[in-house]
């Protein structure tokens, strides 16, 4: 029986192109599943950051009212002196 070398040759280049295309494809869906996981967590960054700028923004209002409150209360105080 005589071995031919050509058909060998031709099933593995064709079992090789099905892997690499198939290994592709799910390179390809990982990548995408990165770039999504990605996206999720800068818009949930971005969440985060927001409320710790508005946290900061109260505590400065507060402490400016606390401010204004006192001063009022010390200004009626020197009148009365």
């Amino acid at each position: 029986m005589e071995i031919n070398w050509q058909d060998i040759f031709y099933f593995t280049s064709s079992l090789a192109m099905i892997v690499f295309f198939i290994c592709c494809i799910w390179l390809i869906r990982l990548f995408f599943i990165a770039s999504k996981l990605i996206r999720n967590l800068t818009v949930e960054a971005q969440k985060l950051n927001n409320i710790v700028d508005d946290v900061k923004y109260f505590s400065t209002s507060i402490k400016l009212k606390v401010l204004k409150f006192l001063s009022k209360i010390l200004d009626k105080a020197d009148k009365k002196i």
